[in-house]
């Protein structure tokens, strides 16, 4: 007899035609799955594969149905799977064959469909949850005054999508293109498109086993190109991957007016969401167990929205990262890296990076030379600015959703939340009434 553990497994597959698995074979490939609350797996199919999945523990709803413990499913080739967790789930999947590269995206072509596919989820989180008071309609926004900068690669569907979102909900905004010169944008919808020359990426991985690119620099020159072209006096800069579900952003440019002079950097503030905003990063090692380190200055970049003055401080204070210090770069306080087993190694992360240049220009005193480089000074400004200068809104607040990354959005909605929380909007709440006292 042989034993294994699942903890070295990897993605929770242990038997099929891959390593490392208990048994190897191109016969069928098993896992064993978990979904977070809210966790939704949406609008898939397999081409040459049957899909049976047993629950073992929590709810499913598929289409609008509950399954629970020792219900069965069988999808068979072809058939579109939309699995939304309703508890945390526990479920044994398996593939018939196994055939490789066989998960397959529904292809959106009416975006009306898909926006109304994703609300539906949506609304299934926030049915029964208390009212958003914060929403604030006292300086709700003129679409006519928003430029929108779609920066990034060019994907035909995807980056479709984020047109079509825009048009559908700010109907007068300005779209703005920043992509790059081999993209082909012959049929892209758009008013402003800039091309730019592609800087790469850079792989980090010191001590993973698969090397993770970093993409940056692709941000920076990009929405850089792109907030040049502006005209208007706000701005929404996303990525190109980036679809608006709703306009509910504008109801919140006034969330926190309540501030304090000593740590205001932005004429007002910017708005950006939860996920990956953080205080601290909580991580697992290849052994299953739990680390959790200090991430300041880490406001999640995966959009902003606020005055475009704002968004070009931003940029105008930042350069290119350089090659050195994305790839086995040694960290100041490499113990923290090694104890805490953490698998890459870079001097910041790019949200670090791209804030930094801006805060470092009015908190010329700060000292953080890299990631690894906390204390509780630092971790206490990280604090005060990101609460100042930042209104941090969940995914049920903002509605804009990451085609790449659906079920982090879903499983991170501020109802459930997975991620250490950076703040919540209660905490801001109290914190500026306690302050204006």
């Amino acid at each position: 007899m042989k034993s294994f553990k699942m903890k070295n497994m990897k993605k929770g597959y242990f038997v099929g035609d891959f390593s490392p698995a208990v048994l190897e074979n191109n016969a069928v490939e098993l896992a064993c799955k978990g979904a977070s609350k809210y966790t939704l797996y949406a609008a898939y199919y397999r081409k040459e594969d049957t899909t049976v999945i047993l629950i073992m523990s929590g709810r499913l709803d598929v289409d609008g149905k509950i399954y629970k413990y020792g219900d069965v499913l069988l999808f068979e080739p072809g058939d579109i799977i939309n699995l939304f967790a309703l508890t945390n789930v526990r479920m044994i999947v398996s593939h018939f064959p196994g055939t490789k590269k066989d998960l397959c995206r529904v292809v959106w072509d009416d975006f009306d469909k898909m926006n109304d596919f994703y609300l539906s989820y949506l609304s299934k989180i926030t049915t029964g949850l208390p009212k958003d008071t914060l929403a604030s309609k006292s300086k709700r926004i003129d679409s006519k005054d928003i430029s929108v900068v779609i920066q990034g690669y060019y994907d035909p569907i995807l980056t479709a999508n984020s047109v079509a979102s825009v048009r559908k909900h700010l109907k007068n905004a300005t779209v703005i293109l920043s992509t790059w010169k081999e993209c082909d944008c012959s049929k892209a919808d758009y008013d402003v498109l800039v091309l730019s020359d592609d800087p790469g990426n850079k792989d980090c991985a010191l001590y993973a086993d698969i090397p993770i690119p970093n993409n940056g620099n692709r941000q920076i020159l990009s929405s850089k190109a792109g907030l040049e072209k502006v005209k208007t006096k706000y701005t929404l800069r996303m990525r190109s991957d980036m679809v608006l579900l709703s306009d509910d952003i504008l109801s919140y440019t006034d969330a926190f007016p309540k501030r304090e002079k000593d740590y205001k950097i932005f004429s007002e503030k910017i708005i950006i969401g939860e996920l990956y905003s953080r205080n601290d990063f909580c991580y697992y090692d290849p052994n299953g167990c739990k680390h959790k380190v200090p991430e300041p200055f880490h406001p999640s970049d995966w959009f902003y929205f606020g005055l475009t003055s704002d968004l070009k401080l931003i940029y105008d204070n930042i350069d290119l990262i350089p090659d050195n210090e994305l790839a086995d770069y040694t960290c100041k306080y490499p113990k923290r890296v090694h104890s805490n087993k953490y698998k890459y190694s870079w001097r910041y992360t790019s949200e670090q990076h791209i804030i930094l240049g801006v805060i470092k220009k009015y908190f010329k005193n700060l000292r953080f030379e890299d990631w690894t480089d906390w204390d509780d000074e630092n971790i206490k400004l990280s604090e005060k600015i990101m609460m100042n200068n930042f209104t941090v809104l969940n995914f049920c607040q903002h509605k804009i959703l990451n085609q790449k990354y659906i079920p982090e959005s879903y499983s991170n909605s501020g109802a459930c939340y997975k991620e250490k929380r950076l703040m919540t909007n209660a905490q801001m709440k109290d914190y500026f009434e306690n302050v204006s006292k």
